[in-house]
Protein backbone atom coordinates (compact mmCIF):
# COMPACT_ATOMS: atom_id res chain seq x y z
CA UNK A 1 0.00 0.00 0.00
CA UNK A 2 2.51 2.42 1.23
CA UNK A 3 4.48 1.51 -2.14
CA UNK A 4 1.43 2.43 -4.26
CA UNK A 5 1.17 6.09 -2.01
CA UNK A 6 4.66 6.73 -3.06
CA UNK A 7 3.82 6.23 -6.94
CA UNK A 8 0.74 7.58 -6.76
CA UNK A 9 2.28 10.62 -5.92
CA UNK A 10 5.49 11.01 -7.65
CA UNK A 11 2.97 10.63 -10.66
CA UNK A 12 0.80 13.25 -9.66
CA UNK A 13 4.27 15.45 -9.10
CA UNK A 14 5.35 14.70 -12.50
CA UNK A 15 1.90 15.31 -14.35
CA UNK A 16 1.45 18.22 -12.53
CA UNK A 17 5.04 19.84 -13.72
CA UNK A 18 4.91 20.64 -17.20
CA UNK A 19 8.71 20.94 -16.86
CA UNK A 20 8.90 17.40 -16.51
CA UNK A 21 8.22 16.88 -19.86
CA UNK A 22 10.12 19.72 -21.75
CA UNK A 23 12.85 18.38 -23.59
CA UNK A 24 15.73 20.52 -24.88
CA UNK A 25 15.63 20.71 -28.29
CA UNK A 26 19.30 21.40 -30.17
CA UNK A 27 20.41 20.22 -33.71
CA UNK A 28 22.50 17.42 -33.95
CA UNK A 29 24.94 15.80 -36.83
CA UNK A 30 23.14 13.43 -38.73
CA UNK A 31 24.67 10.59 -40.45
CA UNK A 32 23.60 12.11 -43.67
CA UNK A 33 25.20 15.16 -43.14
CA UNK A 34 28.47 13.92 -42.19
CA UNK A 35 29.02 11.89 -45.08
CA UNK A 36 28.03 14.53 -47.14
CA UNK A 37 30.85 16.20 -45.44
CA UNK A 38 33.18 14.05 -45.63
CA UNK A 39 32.54 13.52 -49.50
CA UNK A 40 33.14 17.60 -50.36
CA UNK A 41 36.29 16.77 -48.51
CA UNK A 42 37.04 13.98 -50.39
CA UNK A 43 36.24 15.72 -53.78
CA UNK A 44 38.46 18.50 -53.11
CA UNK A 45 41.34 16.23 -52.42
CA UNK A 46 40.96 14.13 -55.31
CA UNK A 47 40.68 17.37 -57.77
CA UNK A 48 44.37 18.49 -56.25
CA UNK A 49 45.99 14.91 -55.97
CA UNK A 50 46.03 14.71 -51.95
CA UNK A 51 45.63 11.51 -50.26
CA UNK A 52 43.90 12.43 -46.90
CA UNK A 53 41.84 9.96 -44.15
CA UNK A 54 39.05 12.26 -42.92
CA UNK A 55 36.90 12.02 -39.46
CA UNK A 56 34.08 13.27 -38.64
CA UNK A 57 32.75 13.36 -34.81
CA UNK A 58 29.62 14.92 -32.97
CA UNK A 59 29.71 17.53 -30.20
CA UNK A 60 31.21 15.29 -27.82
CA UNK A 61 34.37 13.85 -30.09
CA UNK A 62 32.41 10.37 -31.20
CA UNK A 63 32.78 8.93 -34.54
CA UNK A 64 30.29 9.60 -36.86
CA UNK A 65 31.80 9.00 -40.13
CA UNK A 66 35.01 8.09 -41.40
CA UNK A 67 37.22 7.56 -44.59
CA UNK A 68 40.57 7.00 -45.87
CA UNK A 69 41.15 7.70 -49.48
CA UNK A 70 43.46 5.15 -51.19
CA UNK A 71 46.98 5.93 -50.94
CA UNK A 72 46.74 7.91 -47.92
CA UNK A 73 49.24 7.04 -45.09
CA UNK A 74 48.43 5.05 -42.23
CA UNK A 75 48.91 7.17 -39.06
CA UNK A 76 46.77 9.84 -41.30
CA UNK A 77 43.79 7.75 -39.91
CA UNK A 78 44.88 8.65 -36.32
CA UNK A 79 45.98 12.41 -36.48
CA UNK A 80 42.47 13.30 -38.43
CA UNK A 81 40.62 11.71 -35.38
CA UNK A 82 42.79 13.80 -33.64
CA UNK A 83 42.43 17.01 -35.05
CA UNK A 84 38.33 16.17 -35.53
CA UNK A 85 37.73 15.37 -31.48
CA UNK A 86 40.16 18.86 -31.04
CA UNK A 87 37.99 20.85 -32.92
CA UNK A 88 34.88 19.08 -31.79
CA UNK A 89 35.45 19.36 -27.80
CA UNK A 90 36.58 22.98 -28.35
CA UNK A 91 35.07 25.90 -29.67
CA UNK A 92 37.64 26.38 -31.76
CA UNK A 93 39.50 25.07 -35.35
CA UNK A 94 42.48 23.71 -34.58
CA UNK A 95 44.72 26.66 -36.69
CA UNK A 96 43.01 28.97 -33.99
CA UNK A 97 44.10 26.73 -31.18
CA UNK A 98 47.39 27.11 -32.58
CA UNK A 99 46.93 30.88 -32.66
CA UNK A 100 46.06 31.05 -29.32
CA UNK A 101 49.12 29.19 -28.30
CA UNK A 102 51.76 30.67 -30.21
CA UNK A 103 50.18 34.39 -30.25
CA UNK A 104 53.01 34.88 -27.01
CA UNK A 105 54.98 32.31 -26.59
CA UNK A 106 56.40 33.74 -23.03
CA UNK A 107 52.84 33.39 -21.81
CA UNK A 108 52.16 29.67 -20.12
CA UNK A 109 49.07 28.06 -22.03
CA UNK A 110 49.53 24.04 -21.61
CA UNK A 111 47.12 23.27 -23.86
CA UNK A 112 49.48 22.02 -26.74
CA UNK A 113 50.74 19.51 -23.74
CA UNK A 114 47.55 17.68 -23.22
CA UNK A 115 47.46 14.30 -24.39
CA UNK A 116 44.93 14.22 -27.69
CA UNK A 117 44.75 17.61 -28.27
CA UNK A 118 46.52 18.94 -32.12
CA UNK A 119 47.16 22.46 -32.64
CA UNK A 120 47.94 22.32 -36.52
CA UNK A 121 45.44 23.04 -39.76
CA UNK A 122 42.93 20.35 -40.65
CA UNK A 123 40.44 20.42 -37.61
CA UNK A 124 37.00 22.46 -38.25
CA UNK A 125 34.02 22.67 -36.08
CA UNK A 126 30.59 22.26 -37.47
CA UNK A 127 28.26 25.10 -36.29
CA UNK A 128 24.98 25.70 -37.02
CA UNK A 129 24.07 29.47 -38.11
CA UNK A 130 23.33 30.23 -34.85
CA UNK A 131 26.76 29.36 -33.50
CA UNK A 132 25.34 26.07 -32.33
CA UNK A 133 28.09 23.38 -32.09
CA UNK A 134 27.48 19.69 -33.26
CA UNK A 135 30.63 18.22 -34.05
CA UNK A 136 33.79 18.81 -36.00
CA UNK A 137 35.42 17.67 -39.12
CA UNK A 138 39.23 16.14 -39.27
CA UNK A 139 41.54 15.93 -41.81
CA UNK A 140 45.25 14.69 -42.08
CA UNK A 141 47.34 13.08 -45.21
CA UNK A 142 48.71 16.33 -46.83
CA UNK A 143 50.45 19.70 -45.41
CA UNK A 144 48.59 21.14 -42.60
CA UNK A 145 47.70 23.61 -44.87
CA UNK A 146 46.20 21.81 -47.23
CA UNK A 147 44.48 19.50 -44.35
CA UNK A 148 42.73 22.77 -43.82
CA UNK A 149 41.39 23.91 -47.15
CA UNK A 150 39.95 20.06 -47.52
CA UNK A 151 38.14 20.36 -44.23
CA UNK A 152 36.78 23.75 -45.45
CA UNK A 153 35.43 22.27 -48.44
CA UNK A 154 33.85 19.63 -46.29
CA UNK A 155 32.16 22.17 -44.27
CA UNK A 156 31.36 24.36 -47.59
CA UNK A 157 29.17 21.09 -48.86
CA UNK A 158 26.84 20.90 -45.94
CA UNK A 159 26.75 24.71 -45.29
CA UNK A 160 22.90 24.76 -46.99
CA UNK A 161 22.08 21.83 -44.08
CA UNK A 162 23.56 24.55 -41.49
CA UNK A 163 21.29 27.04 -41.81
Amino acid sequence: MKRRITIAAVTAALLGSSQAFALEMRPVLSRAMATAAIEGCRMQAKREGWKVAITVVDDAGRLVAFERMDGAFTKATDISRLKAETAGMTPFSTIALRGYVYKNPDEPHGIQHVPGIVVFEGGEPIKTADGVQIGAIGVSGSSSANDGTCARAGLAAIDAELR
